[in-house]
């Protein structure tokens, strides 16, 4: 349905009209469009708008006001704990807003909301660019950019957020706000890490994009007796190496069956990674060891994937490594993984430090710069009676390394985090709350863990 009305004197009709495709919960797609990605949740919302253009934005976020909905934002439906669905909201849908338009000469891509991971890699490869994207090919450009933005190309050209240079948004007035620079600054600074959903509807950014070029990229393997030397080698190593390296570190469950593996992208030929990564090389021995040389934005289609839980139930949480583990911690998830009783278990572990740490801070809303690298603890199953187990499996190894990390990821939300505002923004959170109070004080835009305004007290 393009256009409907749910006034029927037509009054004012103009203010209250839903533009856009507007499914509600008699319509046959209405199962379809209401499913999230993750499947611990079973949401019915009382209206869903796929938006085509910012202006069906603007009268879905006027009705939603006037009508007193709740409201969620949704861009790609991977919120980790379906942040962008609840009962009885609106839900304004953003992912049908794909347009991109590229500046070759400024180094510029202006893109709407909706535009993927994957869509904008496409489309920058064939104007011989690339952007620090993340590590998910699904996951909108925008939902990643607010909460930071973390990738392979983190530690040579930045955070996502390092590379936003201004958005378009729609307030809780259904207003459209520009955010740059020299224009509402402060709004740009919160949205740079900020998290999605929490002072308005993003409906286009403005990111810094760069010549692609080629890369070398790496996959190693070690069986799983070798974890401790390989996961002590690589914390010390992988956030200190050169800064054109990226990697991650992935140990999965023993029952899993399946090996350590290493992967990356190096800003450089075959020879120099070689020497790059001479520490993993020796290690241990390896069990597989590939390289290839390939242009950046291919790097990018092999190092990154759709989720592995996506349609199935899953759990995740995340932490930072402020100091290298010592051995007792190293030892601690060693063992977890070696019992856990999962065969889908995996702790992620992507490597920091490089540019990320050139600015303090303060300089972003994302605040764990001085990280030397970010854990995913992360587990998914198909059979929903095994729900509370292995959402406990998860939280026992959160808290089982609380002491050896410190705060989490906004984009990877966990509801058992009590202090999740804390956790996630560490001392921009009263500024953040500052920003908050300035652009929706009467926090119109809120969820579980959204950020709230000043003199404001959140029920859950």
């Amino acid at each position: 349905m393009e256009k409907t009305s749910f006034f029927s004197d037509g009054r004012n009709a103009a203010e209250f009209f839903l533009t856009g495709r507007v499914v509600k919960p008699e319509d046959s797609e209405y199962d379809e469009a209401r499913k999230a990605s993750n499947r611990r949740f079973d949401k019915h919302p009382s209206i869903i708008v796929f938006t085509k253009c910012t202006r069906d934005v603007m009268n879905a976020v006027r009705f939603a006001s006037k009508k007193n909905f709740e409201i969620r934002i949704r861009s790609g439906r991977q919120s980790y704990e379906a942040y962008s669905s609840a009962e009885n909201a609106v839900i304004i849908d953003v992912s049908s807003m794909k347009e991109i338009y590229i500046d070759k000469y400024l180094g510029i891509a202006h893109i709407q909301a909706g535009v993927t991971n994957l869509e904008l890699a496409n489309a920058l490869d064939k104007a011989g660019l690339a952007f620090s994207c993340g590590s998910c090919q699904e996951a909108s450009v925008v939902g990643m950019a607010l909460g930071g933005g973390i990738g392979m190309l983190s530690r040579f050209r930045g955070l996502t957020c390092d590379n936003l240079l201004g958005l378009e948004m729609v307030d809780a007035n259904g207003n459209i706000l520009i955010a740059t620079e020299t224009c509402n600054s402060d709004l740009l600074w919160a949205c740079r890490g900020g998290g999605g959903g929490n002072f308005g509807v993003v409906t286009a950014l403005t990111i810094r994009v760069f010549p692609a070029s080629e890369v070398t990229v790496f996959r190693l393997s070690w069986n799983f007796n070798q974890m401790m030397r390989v996961l002590n080698t690589w914390q010390f190593f992988a956030p200190t190496a050169d800064y054109r390296l990226g990697s991650e570190l992935i140990f999965r469950s023993e029952k899993s069956g399946l090996p350590i593996s290493a992967s990356g992208v190096y800003f450089g030929n075959e020879t120099l990674l070689r020497q790059t990564i001479t520490p993993l090389l020796t290690t241990a021995q390896p069990i597989s060891f590939r390289i290839a040389s390939m242009p950046v934005n291919n790097a990018f289609n092999i190092l990154t994937a759709a989720p592995p839980f996506a349609g199935q139930y899953f759990k995740n949480s995340s932490a930072f490594a402020i100091k290298p583990f010592p051995p007792s911690a190293c030892q601690d998830l060693c063992s977890f993984l070696a019992c856990v009783n999962s065969q889908s278990f995996a702790v992620q572990l992507v490597a920091l430090g490089g540019v990320v740490t050139g600015s303090p801070p303060s300089s972003t809303a994302f605040c764990h710069r001085n990280a030397l690298f970010i854990l995913q603890y992360s587990a998914f199953w198909n059979d929903p009676t095994l729900a509370a187990a292995h959402i406990r499996q998860v939280e026992a190894l959160r808290r089982k390394l609380l002491p050896f990390t410190a705060g989490a990821y906004v984009n990877y939300p966990d509801q058992l985090i009590k202090n999740y505002d804390y956790s996630y923004y560490g001392a921009n959170l009263p500024r953040l709350r500052y920003v908050k109070t300035k652009y929706d004080p009467a926090d119109f835009f809120q969820f579980r863990q959204s950020i709230l305004p000043f003199r404001n007290k959140k029920s859950t």
